[in-house]
């Protein structure tokens, strides 16, 4: 394993798998969307690895001759770096299905190696290393597909080789199992970066290219249910942000919402991050009928989205307390409250809930607060168990308070 000698220089690339966490300052990427696991592997060992991920983003220089959609990896000394990939079965990497465009970041000529580690059930843990030869300054534009490379093999934990045999040599002489793949710099030594504008990996047998000189369409979905909900109360406002079948984390998205009366313009009530799915979630607390959608305004890789509406129906909250919950014959019963929103003017009736249904004894009217207080006197002995309602108003549904119990005797 000593002949995979580090010869300097570092590698720019772009990854499948991973879920963005701490930031870390080994590696830095303009605004990429796609969720990157980096991996580092020990130069003199190559059997050792460690594996962290990204959530700083930082502008390289442009990249000749199409714009600034690069990514950029730096090494540490010791190891190789870049960017690893998952995959089912060693099988998935197809010819054509794991290359990479870059161009180095000094004059000079630079190879950049390919990275496997497959776990076989029947012949152990492998590690391959090959390397793409020279990669020219200018000529960046050229793709290196590394299915067609020869590599190196070495089995952890004993002497074991396997020299200059292809991924499907491999499979034939070892047979297949789970792996993952990775592109790496080709130095442990300096800190000269490769950038990168286009790779094509494999993830789980799929074979997928990120260009990124290119904005991906980005597509908002509203989950949220169309139950209505207590004024007040809250409710979780669902969604999703996806680009072409791939997952966008770590984005920040807005939640818009129109309040009743509609038609009067969205306004930015909120914010979520996007999840390693792309979920997204937001509790609200609406007064009013409000219609809710997620926009999100794009970054340098992924274009701008926006939701369909959901709205969400509201109830007005009515409070009620029971002045007295014993009562003699012939005493009245008082309940007094409020309705949220406040409603000044709007009839409320006091009803008895019976086993047979609902029985109305007083009605009334808010004030001007949207207070009220509702009195009647009972006549009969038993226990009553009373409520307060409310009809439809503008921009609310007809609402009920908790019930209340008095005893008569």
């Amino acid at each position: 394993m000593k002949r995979w000698v580090p010869v300097g220089m570092a590698l720019v690339v772009a990854g499948l798998v991973g879920p963005a966490s701490a930031a870390t300052t080994y590696l830095a990427v303009e605004d990429l969307g796609v969720g990157v696991t980096a991996l580092n592997v020990q130069c003199a060992d190559p059997s050792q690895f460690t594996t962290f991920n990204y959530t700083s983003h930082a502008a390289g220089p442009e990249t000749p001759p199409l714009g600034t959609g690069s990514l950029r990896i730096d090494t540490i000394t010791g190891y190789y770096s870049g960017i690893q990939f998952g995959g089912a079965d060693l099988s998935a990497l197809t010819p054509g299905s794991f290359a990479v465009t870059a161009y180095p970041a000094t004059a000079a000529d630079e190879p950049v190696h390919a990275y496997v580690r497959v776990s076989t059930t029947a012949n152990g843990v492998w590690v391959g290393l090959a390397s793409t030869g020279d990669l020219a300054r200018d000529d960046w534009n050229a793709e290196q597909d590394f299915t067609a490379l020869q590599f190196d093999w070495d089995k952890v934990t004993t002497a074991d080789v396997l020299a200059d045999t292809t991924i499907a040599d491999f499979v034939t002489a070892k047979g297949t199992g789970t792996f993952f793949a990775a592109v790496l710099a080709s130095g442990c030594d300096t800190q000269e970066p490769y950038y990168i504008d286009r790779l094509r990996g494999v993830s789980l047998g799929e074979a997928t290219t990120w260009d990124y000189e290119k904005v991906y369409a980005t597509a908002l979905t509203n989950s949220t249910s169309t139950a209505s909900v207590r004024a007040g109360s809250e409710k979780t406002v669902l969604g999703q942000l996806t680009s072409t079948g791939l997952l966008v984390n770590g984005r920040t998205v807005h939640l818009l919402a129109d309040t009743f009366p509609p038609g009067g313009g969205f306004t930015d009530v909120g914010t979520d991050g996007t999840s390693f799915e792309g979920f997204l979630s937001s509790k609200q607390k609406p007064l009013r009928a409000t219609t809710y959608r997620w926009s999100f305004t794009g970054v340098t890789y992924y274009g701008p989205s926006t939701s369909s509406d959901v709205t969400v129906q509201v109830r007005t909250a009515v409070s009620a307390k029971l002045a007295d919950a014993f009562l003699k014959r012939g005493e009245r019963v008082v309940l007094t409250g409020a309705t949220n929103p406040k409603k000044a003017g709007v009839q409320v009736q006091l009803w008895r809930k019976t086993a047979t249904g609902a029985k109305l004894l007083k009605t009334g009217t808010t004030k001007s607060d949207g207070t009220y207080r509702l009195a009647k006197q009972l006549l009969r002995k038993g226990t009553y168990k009373v409520y307060v309602a409310i009809g439809a108003t503008p921009g609310n549904l007809p609402g009920t308070s908790q019930l209340r119990t008095t005893k008569v005797t």
